[in-house]
């Protein structure tokens, strides 16, 4: 940590509101290894206009779910059942909030499902013509 931002968390500290030029400082995106808190880092988005960083069950709260007290997603569902394929992901990831997340309606994320099996499907054949080209 260097000497500014010892000054920064000082003031801070000590009910001082952080200058604009010191919000941009911590927040810049090639000195995020320093030691700051993150309500210091909080404080620098809100004077400079930016929303809080939500903790990721709150950000996509549809992906999330707990069962017999796991917490639950898409993400780990697929680790669970090693699930490598890309399309695959895409799919599962879809249908298992088909018209959920807002700015999509069910229509439209079944349309995009059918479109990546269809995509999948096409990628099996180009494999396989792959493979018997080569015999």
């Amino acid at each position: 940590m260097n000497s500014g931002d010892l000054g920064i968390r000082v003031n801070t500290m000590i009910g001082e509101q952080i200058s604009k030029a010191d919000a941009r400082r911590l927040l810049d995106p090639e000195d995020l290894g320093r030691t700051v808190n993150e309500a210091t880092r909080d404080e620098a988005r809100a004077v400079l206009g930016i929303p809080p960083v939500l903790p990721q069950e709150e950000k996509h709260s549809h992906y999330f779910r707990v069962w017999n007290g796991l917490k639950l997603d898409i993400y780990r569902l697929l680790s669970l059942f090693n699930v490598e394929c890309p399309n695959a992901q895409h799919v599962a990831k879809k249908a298992i909030c088909a018209g959920q997340r807002g700015h999509k309606g069910l229509r439209e994320d079944w349309t995009d499902i059918r479109d990546t099996a269809i995509r999948r499907l096409e990628m099996l054949d180009e494999d396989e013509a792959l493979l018997t080209k080569g015999k």
